[in-house]
C-alpha cells in the first residue's frame, strides 16, 4: 500500500514536472523569463514580444508608410507567436486535463487554472 501511494505519488510528480517544463519552454520563446533588470535586455536573447514591441515602435515613429520588410517581419513575428499559443493551448487543453484526471484516480485534489 505505502509502495504504490509512493509510485502514484511519483507518477503525479513527474506529470507536473513534464507540464511545468512543457510550459516554461513556451514561456521561453514568448519573453525572456531571466531577464530580472534592464541590462539583462541587453545580455540576453531577445524574445518574440521584445522583437513585436520594438517592431512597432520603429513603425509608430515613422513618418510615413512601413517599407514591405517591415510587413514581413511582422507576418513571421505573428506566425511564430501564433505557434507558441497553440502549444499553450495544448498544454492547457490536453496535458492539464490528463494531470487532473490522475490527480482525481489517486484522490488528490487537482488543480485548476
Amino acid at each position: 500500500d505505502s509502495a504504490a501511494d509512493e509510485r502514484t505519488k511519483n507518477a503525479i510528480q513527474e506529470r507536473a514536472d513534464q507540464i511545468a517544463e512543457q510550459l516554461g519552454e513556451v514561456e521561453g520563446q514568448l519573453v525572456q523569463p531571466d531577464a530580472k533588470v534592464a541590462f539583462d535586455r541587453l545580455r540576453l536573447r531577445t524574445m518574440l514580444n521584445a522583437k513585436l514591441h520594438n517592431l512597432i515602435s520603429v513603425i509608430a515613429s515613422a513618418d510615413e508608410r512601413p517599407p514591405q520588410q517591415t510587413y514581413d517581419v511582422f507576418e513571421q513575428l505573428c506566425t511564430q507567436t501564433d505557434e507558441q499559443l497553440d502549444k499553450l493551448e495544448s498544454i492547457l487543453d490536453e496535458s492539464i486535463a490528463d494531470f487532473n484526471a490522475a490527480v482525481q484516480a489517486a484522490n488528490v485534489p487537482a488543480v485548476v487554472v
